[in-house]
C-alpha cells in the first residue's frame, strides 16, 4: 500500500540524504492504476525545453532570478489561488527547471482549517460551497501552470526582449512522483535546498 497523505509544517533537519535524483529523474514514476487527483504530497519538476538557460543564473550558491524566472514563480504561487484545493509547499526555481512540492488536499481539511482558524459554522458552510468536490488531477494543475508561464513567456519576447524559445517553453513531458513517508518528504525538501550548491558544483568539473 502507498503512504501518500498530507504533510504539514514539519522539522528540517535531515542527516542522511538517500533521496537519488538521478534514479528517480529518468523518468516520471507515473504508478499505474493511481488516481492523481488524490490527497496527497506529489513531488514535481518541469524542466524548460532543451534544458536553456531562460530562467537566471547561479552566482555564489544562489539562484539570481530574471524577469522570465520571477514571471514563472509568481505562477507557480498562483496555483494554490486557482485550485482551492491544492497547498503548496516548498520550491525553487532554478535557471533551466523548476522543482515543487504539491499538496492536494480535500474539503475535509479545508473544513477543519477554519474551524481552527475560529470560524462560525455559518462561515465554513458558506466557503465549502464554493469549494469543488474534489481537486483536479496533478496533470490539469501543470498544465495550467504551462500554459500561464508560456503565455507570459510569449509576451516577455514581444515587450521585453527575452530570448526566443524553440516551438515549446517548456518539455513535454514532467518528472512527477508520489511521497510516500515523512522521511522522503523531508529529504526532497533538502534536496531542493541544495540544489543551487549542487549546480555550481556541477558547473565546476
Amino acid at each position: 500500500m502507498i503512504l501518500n497523505r498530507h504533510f504539514g509544517d514539519v522539522a528540517t533537519s535531515v542527516t542522511d540524504m538517500t533521496y537519488d535524483p538521478q534514479k528517480h529523474h529518468r523518468r516520471s514514476v507515473r504508478l499505474r492504476n493511481y488516481d492523481y487527483s488524490f490527497p496527497g504530497a506529489y513531488y514535481v519538476t518541469i524542466c524548460v525545453n532543451h534544458r536553456k538557460c531562460l530562467l537566471g543564473i547561479v552566482i555564489n550558491d544562489e539562484v539570481i532570478l530574471n524577469g522570465a524566472g520571477k514571471m514563472v514563480e509568481y505562477w507557480w504561487n498562483e496555483i494554490a489561488r486557482k485550485f482551492p484545493l491544492v497547498d503548496l509547499d516548498e520550491h525553487i526555481v532554478m535557471p533551466n527547471h523548476i522543482h515543487g512540492i504539491i499538496k492536494i488536499v480535500d474539503r475535509r481539511h479545508r473544513e477543519k482549517e477554519l474551524f481552527h482558524q475560529g470560524k462560525s459554522r455559518d462561515q465554513i458552510s458558506e466557503a465549502l460551497i464554493h469549494l469543488p468536490a474534489r481537486c483536479e488531477a496533478l496533470s490539469e494543475i501543470i498544465k495550467w501552470f504551462k500554459t500561464m508561464t508560456t503565455n507570459a513567456y510569449i509576451n516577455g519576447v514581444k515587450e521585453q526582449q527575452w530570448q526566443h524559445f524553440n516551438r515549446h517553453f517548456w518539455q513535454m513531458r514532467y518528472y512527477e512522483h508520489v511521497i510516500k513517508g515523512l522521511k522522503e518528504f523531508l529529504e526532497i525538501r533538502r534536496y531542493m535546498r541544495l540544489n543551487p550548491k549542487r549546480w555550481s558544483l556541477n558547473r565546476k568539473k
